[in-house]
């Protein structure tokens, strides 16, 4: 436990964690080792090879960005595109076969949500992802991780906004009738989870890997 961390969180009115490699972590590593996951699970579930899946799941991805006019995509938007090259019954069982790898695959970050516990109660508590899976996905995944709820999730899909443009942090700080020095925000993106929250004035605590 980090009490230095804990100090800094119990001097604000509010604390914001990240999800992914913050409060959950992939027991795959790499998160593109989940679409090799999805792959092998078609493979033996439907006894057909999707070519090179991992390759086609992060370029639809890279396509979707690049096609939309919003500031997040879904996963929708994602197998959208792999639609063309798979058929859309094919995509669709993909797109629910990585769900579900992504719930079999993610567990709680043990040190980081034994420190959410400590101040969930005390401090006003919130979870900020800049996510391609929404909220409803997210709130399914931190039960299965035995994570409590905090008093809400932010997911950047469900907003349209997102920690890169910073949109989605002054979200939370309207939404909630905060001013940003009396919030702490947590997360391991050096960029969306530490200089964006403090270019607007909140505070930030950088999680490295």
């Amino acid at each position: 436990m980090d009490n230095n961390l804990l100090n800094k969180i119990l001097k604000r009115k509010a604390v914001s964690f990240d999800i992914f490699d913050t409060l959950i972590v992939r027991k795959c590593g790499n998160p593109q080792e989940v679409f090799n996951i999805v792959a092998q699970k078609y493979k033996e579930q439907y006894n057909s090879h999707i070519l090179d899946f991992k390759q086609l799941r992060i370029e639809a991805e890279n396509k979707a960005r690049c096609q939309s006019e919003k500031n997040e995509i879904s996963i929708h938007d994602i197998y959208n595109v792999i639609a063309d090259t798979v058929g859309v019954s094919t995509a669709q069982i993909l797109m629910e076969l990585e769900k579900e790898t992504e719930l079999e695959v993610c567990i709680a970050n043990k040190p980081m949500v034994e420190l959410y516990n400590l101040v969930k109660n005390k401090i006003d508590t919130y979870i900020i992802s800049d996510m391609y899976l929404d909220g409803t996905f997210i709130t399914r995944l931190l039960v299965k991780c035995g994570i409590n709820m905090p008093n809400e999730v932010y997911v950047s899909v469900d907003y349209d906004q997102t920690k890169r443009n910073r949109k989605l942090f002054k979200t939370v700080l309207r939404d909630n009738h905060l001013h940003a020095w009396n919030i702490i925000h947590i997360g391991d993106n050096f960029v969306s989870d530490y200089i964006n929250p403090k270019l607007l004035g909140m505070h930030s605590y950088w999680l490295k890997k």
